[in-house]
C-alpha cells in the first residue's frame, strides 16, 4: 500500500490538509482533526496578530511559531499521490509513457490507466466512498471484472467491461448505500458521464474513456497531470 496510515497522519499535520475529504462524509470526531482545527485556528490568530497595526501596550507580546512554508513543487505531487492512496509518484511516470504510445488522445488515455481502476470506478460510482474501506474489501475478493474476481488494487477496466459485485455481499453493499444516501454521506450524488451504474442490480458499465471535465476531486489543487519530474501538458 503506497500510502500507510502512519505517512497519511504526517501529511495530514505537515499540510493540514484533507485530501481523501474523509472527515466531511464519515463525519468521525477523530483526534487527528481536533489537532487540524485547532492548528487552523492559531494560524487564523496569527494572521490577525502580525496584520493589524501597532497599538502602544504593557500586555505581554504573542509570540507565535511560524510554520514552515511547502513548496508548491513538493506538496502538489504527494497530494496526488496521497489521494489515489495505492499509487507511486512511479506509477504516474509509467502511466505517462504508456498513454504516449497508445493512439488516441493522450488525455484520454492517462486518465484511463488511473480512473480506469476497479479501486476508483467503485469509488466513483458511490457504491463505497470511503477509499481505506475498498482497499479492505479488495483483499475479500468482492469486486469482480466480467464476473472474473478480482484481489488486487490495481487491477483495471477497458471501456465496454462490465464490472459488478459477487451476489453474497451485494445486499451489504446495498444497505451500507442507502443509509448513507439518507445520511447525507455521499461524496459524488451522480456518477461521471464514462460510467453506467445500475444500483438495483448492483453493477457498473464501464462506457468509454473518462474526461477530465466529469471527474471531481474534494482538493482544487489536486492536479493529475503532476508528477515528480514531469508536467505532461493536456491536450485534447
Amino acid at each position: 500500500m503506497a500510502c500507510l496510515t502512519k505517512k497519511r497522519i504526517k501529511f495530514y499535520k505537515r499540510t493540514l490538509i484533507d485530501v481523501w475529504d474523509y472527515y466531511r462524509i464519515y463525519g468521525k470526531s477523530l483526534r487527528l482533526m481536533k489537532y487540524i482545527k485547532m492548528m487552523t485556528e492559531e494560524k487564523e490568530a496569527r494572521r490577525w496578530h502580525f496584520k493589524r497595526d501597532f497599538v502602544y501596550s504593557f500586555k505581554k507580546k504573542l509570540i507565535f511559531k511560524r510554520l514552515k512554508r511547502l513548496k508548491k513543487k513538493w506538496l502538489l505531487p504527494r497530494m496526488l499521490k496521497h489521494y489515489y492512496l495505492v499509487l507511486k509518484l512511479s506509477h504516474f511516470r509509467r502511466f505517462r509513457w504508456k498513454a504516449v504510445k497508445q493512439l488516441g488522445c493522450y488525455e484520454e488515455n492517462y486518465l484511463n490507466f488511473i480512473e480506469g481502476r476497479v479501486f476508483m470506478i467503485i469509488h466513483r460510482a458511490n457504491f463505497v466512498t470511503n477509499l481505506f474501506m475498498i482497499k479492505s474489501l479488495f483483499e475479500l475478493g468482492l469486486f469482480t471484472i466480467n464476473y472474473e474476481r478480482k484481489y488486487h488494487t490495481l487491477a483495471y477496466a477497458k471501456p465496454g467491461d462490465l464490472i459488478g459485485i459477487i451476489p453474497k455481499y451485494t445486499s451489504f453493499i446495498s444497505h451500507d448505500l442507502r443509509l448513507r444516501y439518507k445520511l447525507k454521506m455521499v461524496t459524488y450524488f451522480y456518477p461521471p458521464e464514462y460510467l453506467f451504474v445500475n444500483y438495483k442490480l448492483m453493477f457498473i458499465l464501464f462506457l468509454t474513456k473518462p474526461r477530465l471535465k466529469f471527474i471531481n476531486f474534494p482538493v482544487r489543487n489536486i492536479d493529475v497531470f503532476i508528477g515528480i519530474d514531469y508536467y505532461m501538458p493536456r491536450v485534447s
